[in-house]
């Protein structure tokens, strides 16, 4: 898997508990994909937000405020963690969301 970037995760990729189903858009610093629990097709979809650069800091602090916050137009931070990919095998922050 060290051979696949954060911005070219094909469908059907498992990271973690989470397999992709797809990519949902990009910004600055992270991608999203769609994804569900891995092995549960008609499981609740959430996002998962991925950083495009390694060990970036700004994850760590949006996903303190995405704790905090508890608001119908905000997703509700599910956990996160780390998943390790690039051509160095890198670690990038990740961060899954849902309603």
């Amino acid at each position: 898997m060290n051979d696949l970037s954060p911005e070219t995760l094909p469908t059907g990729t498992v990271l973690g508990a989470l397999q992709v189903d797809g990519r949902a858009g990009y910004g600055t610093y992270g991608v999203v994909y769609r994804a569900h629990k891995s092995g549960q097709t008609e499981a609740q979809p959430v996002a998962l937000k991925l950083a495009r650069y390694p060990n970036d800091p700004r994850f760590e602090r949006e996903a303190g405020l995405l704790a905090r916050i508890q608001h119908p137009g905000v997703p509700r931070l599910l956990g996160r963690g780390t998943w390790k990919g690039g051509p160095r095998g890198d670690t990038h922050p990740c961060e899954p969301t849902g309603g």
